[in-house]
Formats: C-alpha cells, structure tokens, sequence
C-alpha cells in the first residue's frame, strides 16, 4: 500500500498553484490558452471557457451577473446570456493564466495531469494549429475551438451521467435528490432542454477561422442544431477547413451524414464505451436499449467514411476499473479489422509511446460526482483490481499507479453505496451481478 507522497501532500496543502516538473507548456505562454481561442456551450446552455471549467469554484469577486446586475450561478444562454457577454465575463481568467497561476475553476485538468497523466488544456494546445499570436487581457477573442451542444436528448441514461445530459434521468434524478440531496442531482435542470440553432446561424463570424468544433450533448447525432451548424459550413464553403470532433454513445447512424461528413477536413469521433461484455455494458448504460454487439455494428457503420479517425472514449470510474483490461481486449477485437479506427490502447510492443501522447481511450476520469471516482475506493478493493490486470497495455500504466495510492475517502464511498443501491432498487438491477467483486460492500 503506498501512502500520499511529502510532495503530493504539499501540492494538496497549497492547491494548483504551482506548475510540475514535465509540464508541455512553453513558457512564453499562458498557463492555459482557452480564454484567447476557446468557448464551450453545454448542453443545460451554461457558456464556459471550456467542458472541465467549473463555476462553482470562481472567486467570489469575479462572479458573473445578469444585466440587472445581480450575481448568478453561472452564464446560461437560456437565461439571456450571450458568448459575448459571457467571454466579457471571463477577463479575470486570462489575468490569471497571463500570471502562470492555476485557478481552482480549472482544477479538473491539474487533477486529471495527476491522475492520468494528461488533460483538457495540453489537448487544446496540441489540436490548434494556428494559435493566436498575442496573448493580453484585451486581446479579442479569436475562436479557433468550439464546444457546441444542442440540448440534452438522450436515448439513454448512463450512470455517470444525470439530466443535465440526458432526458431520461429526470424522474430518477427527482427521487435520489429527495433520498439525500448530497447526491447533488441536477433537478434544477431536469427537463428537456433544446437550443436553438438560429443564434449560431446568425453569427458565421464566429467559424472564419474555426479549426475543430466538438458536438457533444446529450447524443449529438439526435439534436437537430448540428445538422443545421453543418450544413451553414457546407453551404458557405468553410467545412473544407474544420474538423469535427464528437463525443457520442454510438448508437445512432444518421444517413444524412453522408451528404455531410465528406466535405469537412476530418471526423474525429469518440464513441463512448465503459465495458467489454454486454451485462456490464447494459447496466452502466441504463438498460438493454443498446448491447455491445450493438455497438460494434456502429463502429464498422461509421468506419465506411474516408475523412473519419475513430476513437473510443472510455469515462473510467469505480463502475468499470475491473473491466478495464478485458475492454482493451474488445477495443483490439473490434478495430483489426478496421481501416479507420484507432485504439490507441498501445500493446508493449508498440515503439511510439511518448511521454504526452496519452491514449484517448483512457484520457477520462469520472471525478464528478466525487462518489464515482475511483480514488476514493477502498485499498482493499484496489488491490483487487491490480490482482486483475496484468501488464499487458500501456494505457493502464498510469491508472495502475494511481491504484497503489490509498486515497480512500469513507464519506463518498458511503455515498456511492447508498447511490448505487437506491438507482439498483428503481432500476431492477444489482451491482453484485456485473461487479462480483463489490460483494463484501452490498
């Protein structure tokens, strides 16, 4: 069992302030260069610099106001705000960033840098191929990225997950925040919400020099602002120069992507998958509305385009670390015979390993809500899961490192039974059956 480091101890004690020996960053850059290229509308119509930004954790004096000049929540496009005046908004961010701190906000990336190895703003400084050349407090926002979400329709409902991202944790998310409200469900969000596409229409502007825009959701592939985002850059013949990224559960092959998809740059698409055996897979989804095998038909499906790299997005959490190694397995199983498809899982026979090419596949912690983090799991289970893997992939070297460290938090594993057990109750389903080895806990 390996305890928390002296150093590790420290950088907890002090927060993120301080940069780690290794970090891509050049020095004459920012801490982070989202606030100067970047924007990202979720799905509930919060405005962020980007997805991992967390407003909850903005300093008090720089919290954002509605136009009477009250302080909210966060800028929510639903309730008037615009990108404009929610970038205005964000000036404190770049002060922060210019001064090579590491604001609270934007703990989830430091947290994932420690956890995996990788995270939200080294991506971002790899994928921009042209970056803006000045970076002050005042320097106009030049998007380059865009996080673009529709609304959050969904056809299922992941455990992960909440009504903030699909329409059918609603009732469920209801009755958990009345069990125990430090669940924190999204009931304030819980009931469909649809953004019109209109705005962006109105706005080409905002695309002159877009290089990737990423669709998330709810599930992207059922919300009708994509279509209409991508048929504007068709029309006005800027696709050739974007590429699209998505985050989707892979169970929806629209044929209208034919017409589309070929005159963007690239499709790089990241179908989600948290398991290798359809009972675990179905039980983490929400229900046997998809099966693995299921999902594998999309895959060859969505490999028919030549502009596509396919990736598989994995949320690691409590919930699949045992499996882990068995789906890097299915992920090679599925793609031998692809032509477009990455892994990315890196056998120990790969000679193309380096230090921040971390593996898409398993770039993602589920550290909200805090009760489905793996770290907080207790020691004894973690060493079952080290028993589990062998040293097989290099994409797990970092988790099995995390997996020495006892991190256990008795306060949210507490919670993640009680969650478990109450969404198992309303679900019909156990997690003994899936996870034998959680036993000893229900």
């Amino acid at each position: 069992m390996k305890k928390l480091t002296v150093g590790q101890k420290e950088r907890l004690a002090k927060g993120w302030n301080a940069y780690r020996h290794g970090d891509p960053y050049p020095e004459d850059l920012p801490t982070c260069i989202v606030p100067w290229t970047s924007i990202a509308l979720a799905a509930n119509g919060n405005i962020k610099p980007c997805c991992v930004f967390k407003h909850i954790h903005i300093p008090e004096e720089h919290h954002p106001y509605d136009e009477s000049g009250a302080t909210v929540k966060e800028p929510n496009f639903y309730k008037g705000f615009t990108l404009e005046r929610a970038h205005e908004q964000n000036q404190w961010l770049r002060k922060e960033f210019i001064a090579k701190r590491k604001p609270e906000a934007c703990g989830g990336c430091w947290k994932n840098e420690d956890a995996l190895g990788a995270s939200r703003r080294q991506w971002m400084l790899e994928k921009i191929k042209d970056p803006p050349k000045e970076y002050t407090v005042d320097t106009p926002l030049d998007l380059r990225h865009m996080d673009l979400n529709f609304g959050n329709t969904c056809n299922l409902k992941c455990r992960m997950c909440g009504s903030w991202g699909s329409t059918h944790w609603f009732k469920e998310d209801v009755k958990l925040n009345d069990i125990n409200r430090d669940f924190e469900r999204a009931v304030n969000h819980a009931q469909p919400k649809s953004i019109d596409s209109s705005y962006w229409l109105e706005r080409p502007h905002y695309f002159k020099n877009m290089e990737r825009i990423d669709f998330k959701g709810g599930e992207p592939f059922m919300q009708q602002g994509h279509y209409d985002v991508l048929q504007m850059l068709v029309d006005n013949g800027s696709a050739k120069n974007v590429e699209l990224g998505y985050v989707t559960n892979g169970t929806k092959t629209p044929e209208l992507l034919k017409d589309l998809w070929p005159h963007f740059k690239r499709i790089v698409l990241n179908v989600s998958v948290e398991a290798s055996t359809s009972g675990l897979y179905e039980y983490i989804r929400g229900g046997n509305t998809q099966t693995i095998e299921q999902l594998e038909k999309s895959i060859y499906w969505y490999d028919q385009f030549d502009n596509i790299k396919g990736n598989f997005s994995v949320a690691i959490s409590i919930l699949n670390v045992f499996d882990l190694e068995n789906l890097s397995d299915w992920m090679e199983h599925v793609t031998v015979n692809t032509k477009h498809w990455k892994t990315l899982v890196a056998d120990r026979t790969s000679d193309h390993w380096k230090r921040y090419e971390r593996p898409v596949n398993f770039a993602q912690l589920v550290t909200d809500p805090r009760y489905l983090d793996l770290n907080i799991m207790p020691m004894y289970l973690k060493e079952a899961v080290l028993a589990r893997w062998t040293k097989k992939y290099h994409a797990l070297d970092v988790l099995r490192e995390r997996l020495t460290v006892d991190s256990y938090d008795e306060k949210n594993w507490n919670l993640f039974k009680q969650f478990t057990s109450e969404l198992d109750r309303m679900r019909g389903t156990n997690i003994v059956d899936h996870i034998p080895e959680m036993a000893g806990e229900f």
